[in-house]
């Protein structure tokens, strides 16, 4: 990490521990950081974050800390994405949304405002300026299995060129030790944040029960035969397997018919298989699209090894993406995030699948 001469740089915390160890290396490389806290909603009331924490993290380490409240914003622009893919019976990713049309939003907008240059989060990626194409490049984290470049491969270049990644470079167990070694035990005990912050300590289930209509129907195989019902179409996803109870299974949904409001299940699992796929809208971090086919690799959910993939032009607003091999369990909604070795291009949200 480039040493930061004194300059002052504007850091999201939320006093867990890949924020607190970014913090706490800044400021070892000669940054000034100034700590900033999101207070975004939580469903049915209260704070998604508790602001406390980040404040008594940042005056341990004597950083500055201020609190910006985001929550109407975050309302309009994620939550309302939220509600809108479910009711779409889509499987919404908000963490890809907010990222990009949020967090490094309203930590830029912050930057400027007080004339600061970059900002710093604790996602594990790495960037590079690429000399030749004079562009940055969102790379994989050092350690694999906690990278997070797909929750941010909707970046844009000016996004990218400002950001500061400092635990990107490092393993989870090495941002552990730098914990330890400078007495942060409070965010070493603290557990890794892992579900949609809106709905922290709540349920999908519970949120789809008490916002969305329940709207009982059939659930039906391939030749329409009924052999039971659901409470709503929002409750299932493509290539689910639990809470369909019925006799006689495994069985998995493999699609939807919203015009008669039925779950479509098969018990054969060569039935969701997808071959390619088709999204909308896409992004790609360099800014530039292919203007002919090319080789990647490709993965459909976070975490995910990506496989090996086709990337096709762009054509009427939408993206084309074949899998070498047959994926299973896609569903509309997720994004499609692709790479090109340790680089990530870009992702879109699949629209439609085809088998």
């Amino acid at each position: 990490m480039e040493n930061g001469k004194g300059q002052k740089i504007i850091v999201g915390v939320s006093g867990g521990l890949d924020s607190t160890v970014s913090l706490l290396r800044l400021k070892e490389a000669g940054w000034s950081p100034i700590g900033v806290t999101l207070q975004v909603p939580a469903w049915e009331g209260g704070d998604a974050f508790k602001t406390a924490d980040a404040a008594r993290v940042c005056e341990k380490l004597d950083i500055p800390h201020v609190v910006v409240d985001v929550k109407e914003d975050f309302k309009e622009r994620v939550g309302k994405y939220f509600r809108k893919e479910l009711q779409n019976n889509f499987t919404p990713n908000p963490c890809v949304v907010c990222n990009r049309f949020l967090k490094f939003k309203e930590l830029l907008r912050i930057a400027e405002e007080k004339g600061i240059s970059y900002i710093a989060t604790g996602h594990y990626v790495q960037k590079r300026f690429n000399s030749n194409t004079e562009k940055y490049e969102l790379l994989k984290g050092k350690d694999t299995p906690k990278d997070q470049s797909y929750m941010l491969s909707f970046l844009n270049q000016e996004q990218l060129r400002k950001a500061i990644f400092p635990v990107g470079e490092l393993t989870y167990s090495e941002v552990q030790e730098v914990a330890r070694d400078n007495n942060l035990k409070e965010v070493l005990k603290k557990e890794p944040s892992q579900d949609f912050c809106y709905l922290k300590d709540s349920s999908f289930s519970d949120y789809i029960e008490k916002e969305l209509p329940q709207t009982t129907g059939n659930i039906v195989n391939k030749d329409g035969e009924v052999l039971g019902s659901h409470p709503g179409l929002y409750y299932y996803t493509r290539g689910q397997r639990r809470g369909l109870d019925l006799p006689g299974g495994p069985y998995y949904v493999v699609g939807f018919k919203e015009d008669k409001n039925e779950v479509v299940v098969t018990r054969d699992k060569k039935d969701l298989q997808c071959q390619s796929v088709s999204l909308s809208p896409f992004n790609f971090i360099s800014g530039d699209y292919p203007s002919k086919k090319r080789n990647i690799e490709a993965s459909i959910r976070y975490n995910q090894t990506p496989q090996a993939a086709t990337i096709y032009p762009p054509q009427e607003g939408r993206l084309k993406i074949s899998f070498e091999k047959p994926f299973q369990g896609v569903s509309p909604g997720q994004f499609c995030v692709f790479y090109k070795g340790e680089v990530c291009l870009g992702g879109g949200r699949i629209m439609e699948i085809n088998s």
